[in-house]
């Protein structure tokens, strides 16, 4: 069982980890300090609700790394790392948590303090995770995978497996902007909806319906046909009238043009387009076309 989170140390902050197929992708950096291993614990919670389960990678300057001869077995490559290690540390050899690797012919070894693992197995449970294994990612040279330092005292679930080498991948751009691709997806799906209200059809078929004009005039003359008529001809066709009834009088009482109007009082709307306008209606237009002549 490997977890599927894991907190890298350094010796200045804390990377939050998370196991992919091709390695551990790193989701977020914080500082040592009490908020940030907050931060990266609600950020793995809200990815995953065990996310507080993690694997601890060590930092680097509390791992002591050596190189000897292979001594062929296990045992005595035990036995040569503690020989090695006796005395240059601070802490008996009894006291230390050791690994190993080989590479060719050279036995690579690790080595740490065990009070070091549970300082930070207490620390991180007071933060609220939950510790699973402890590891460390060598400097290049100095060791073959990853050094592998056990499972956690604490840890009450299914045995922990030796993690294989550690590949870190580069920084989650974010989880936003991986969903902000999609969104544009959905701004096209909204227009072609658009187009489809705009096209009316019963616009055009409106128009051409209404066959209500055409009834109107039909009904008007089957009325009065002969009244209408005659009414609707003097604005049609105003010269018509003046040149058929008018020329009649004018043709005799031309020579006498002034006492007409006084003797004949039926004569007067016909005699005073004669001499001067009229008010009489219709008259100005007679006597505009005598004045022409």
């Amino acid at each position: 069982m490997i977890p599927d989170f894991a907190l890298s140390l350094t010796s200045d902050g804390l990377t939050l980890l998370r196991r992919e197929a091709g390695g551990w992708l790193a989701l977020a950096d914080a500082d040592l300090s009490a908020d940030g291993f907050d931060a990266m614990r609600e950020r793995a919670q809200a990815l995953d609700p065990a996310g507080a389960q993690v694997a601890l990678f060590l930092p680097n300057d509390q791992v002591r790394y050596l190189e000897m001869p292979d001594p062929g077995t296990e045992a005595d490559r035990r036995a040569a790392l503690e020989a090695a290690l006796d005395g240059v540390t601070p802490y008996r050899v009894a006291d230390l948590v050791l690994d190993w690797s080989l590479s060719g012919t050279t036995l690579l070894g690790a080595a740490v303090a065990r009070e070091s693992l549970e300082e930070a197995e207490a620390y991180l449970r007071e933060r609220g995770f939950e510790p699973v294994l402890f590891a460390a990612i060598p400097p290049s040279g100095t060791f073959r995978g990853t050094a592998y330092f056990g499972p956690a005292d604490g840890w009450h679930g299914d045995a922990p497996e030796r993690p294989g080498k550690v590949v870190l991948l580069p920084l989650e751009v974010t989880a936003e902007a991986q969903t902000a691709e999609p969104e544009p997806v959905a701004d096209p799906q909204t227009l072609p909806d658009t187009p489809a209200v705009v096209p009316q059809a019963p616009a055009p078929a409106a128009t051409p319906a209404p066959p209500a004009p055409v009834e109107a005039p039909v009904e008007t003359p089957r009325a009065d046909p002969p009244a209408d008529r005659a009414s609707q001809m003097p604005p049609a066709e105003p010269p018509a009238p003046p040149t058929v009834a008018d020329p009649e009088p004018f043709s005799a009482p031309v020579p006498s043009v002034p006492p007409i109007p006084e003797a004949a009082p039926p004569v007067p709307p016909v005699a005073p387009p004669v001499s001067h306008p009229a008010p009489a209606s219709g008259a100005p237009s007679f006597s505009s076309v005598r004045a022409s002549r």
